[in-house]
This record gives C-alpha cells, sequence and structure tokens, in this order.
C-alpha cells in the first residue's frame, strides 16, 4: 500500500469516488464505457453487442465521458483535484 502524501488523495479514495460515479450511470451506458475503456473494445464491436450505429456508440461514450467528468469536478470541487497542480495553456 502506498503512503497518503498530505495534500493528495489517497489512491483508494480516487477508486472509490470513481467507483460511485460509475454507479451512478444507467447499467447499460455503464457497460457500454466500461466495455470501451476496459475491455478495449472496438466502436464497431460495441455497435453490434448494443445494437447501435457505430456513430451513436461514439456519441454515447462522449456524453458518458463528460457526465463522469462532471460528478467527480463536482465531488473534488471547481478546478483540480487535492494536491494536483492546474496546467493552464496560454
Amino acid at each position: 500500500m502506498l503512503p497518503d502524501l498530505p495534500g493528495h488523495a489517497a489512491p483508494a479514495a480516487d477508486a472509490l469516488d470513481l467507483h460511485g460515479a460509475l454507479d451512478r450511470l444507467d447499467p447499460r451506458d455503464r457497460d457500454l464505457l466500461l466495455m470501451r475503456e476496459l475491455g478495449g473494445l472496438g466502436y464497431e464491436e460495441l455497435s453490434r453487442v448494443f445494437d447501435l450505429t457505430p456513430d451513436a456508440v461514439r456519441s454515447r461514450l462522449h456524453r458518458l465521458r463528460l457526465s463522469l467528468r462532471n460528478v467527480l469536478t463536482r465531488h473534488w470541487g471547481a478546478g483540480t483535484r487535492p494536491g494536483e497542480t492546474e496546467i493552464r495553456h496560454e
């Protein structure tokens, strides 16, 4: 187990945050996202599994990623997570 660093969220806490955010998704959407991100299935494969067009798969995944980002941002607060440095592009 890694030690907790001051100002940094513990990896286990991050995993619990992500797990909670995933639990908020519709089960079918969660399966789609996990099969893409963890299972490595392509858009064509996912379109056959979920009976969607490849474009619909891309669109749904985009919306799901935005939804997760919004949930986690609200949970961690606006901006960066504790202990992270904001990267600015100028």
